[in-house]
């Protein structure tokens, strides 16, 4: 039988108390909760065009955004192309941002950025940790499940209501300031009625990554085809993202 693994932003180890099963649940509902109060976001991607490839563009990584985290220690930084513009309500643990572009009158989003902080009171306990790892990698269990859950509700409250969210091909995730205890999954959004003749795909990452002020969601998506030239890009602001900062 699989051991429940409590997820208690505490740090401590108490498996077994009410206590504990209250505080592994307050971190797997608290994030779709704050995305929801957070604004926007991805749901201001609509996707009108005809042409499948009308919103061709390349990017260029050259502008940097800063989280400032609900707490001292809590915050993050990462790169964005010039184009990104903040959509929505900001506060200190939440940010959304979008490319917008206009076609016959609308206002149309074609690539999009949402970020997410949840502040911990202490440092994950290292026990903890290593069972979140282990149910990432083994793809199976409660607590895979949960957290794959927070994920994608994390992107579909920030999508627009039509689209079917899919989150696939965990990986562990690091890059020059994010060494351990981080996955990314890939991200393809599909809208579940599209107009006739209609292009109304998204694919993008999804990040989920463990500090030690808190544990931070990073969800990047484009247009399919634009998301396929600028690969260079994505992984220079992939490669950017700085947490507990």
């Amino acid at each position: 039988m699989e051991e429940k693994v409590v997820i208690n932003p505490t740090g401590t180890n108490d498996f077994n108390t009410k206590k504990s099963l209250l505080s592994r649940r307050r971190l797997i509902y608290v994030v779709p909760t704050l995305v929801l109060l957070v604004g926007i976001g991805f749901g201001l991607w609509l996707l009108l065009a005809k042409d499948n490839q009308l919103y061709k563009y390349t990017y260029t990584a050259n502008a940097s955004t800063v989280l400032e985290g609900a707490q001292t220690n809590a915050g993050a930084s990462f790169q964005i192309p010039k184009e990104f513009v903040p959509v929505g309500k900001v506060n200190k643990q939440a940010q959304n941002l979008a490319h917008d572009v206009k076609y016959q009158g609308h206002i149309v989003s074609i690539a999009g950025l949402s970020f997410s902080s949840v502040p911990l009171e202490k440092p994950l306990a290292a026990i903890t940790i290593e069972a979140i790892n282990d149910a990432w990698k083994k793809q199976a269990g409660e607590t895979y499940g949960s957290i794959n859950q927070i994920l994608k509700d994390f992107v579909k409250n920030n999508a627009a209501p039509r689209y079917d969210v899919s989150l696939t091909n965990p990986q562990p995730f690091t890059n020059p300031s994010i060494s351990n205890n981080a996955w990314r999954l890939d991200i393809n959004l599909t809208d579940s009625d599209p107009a006739d003749g209609q292009n109304q795909k998204m694919i993008g990452k999804v990040i989920y990554a463990i500090g030690q002020k808190a544990i931070y969601y990073y969800a990047l998506a484009a247009v399919n085809y634009n998301w396929q030239t600028n690969d260079l890009t994505w992984q220079q602001m992939l490669k950017s993202i700085k947490i507990d900062q």
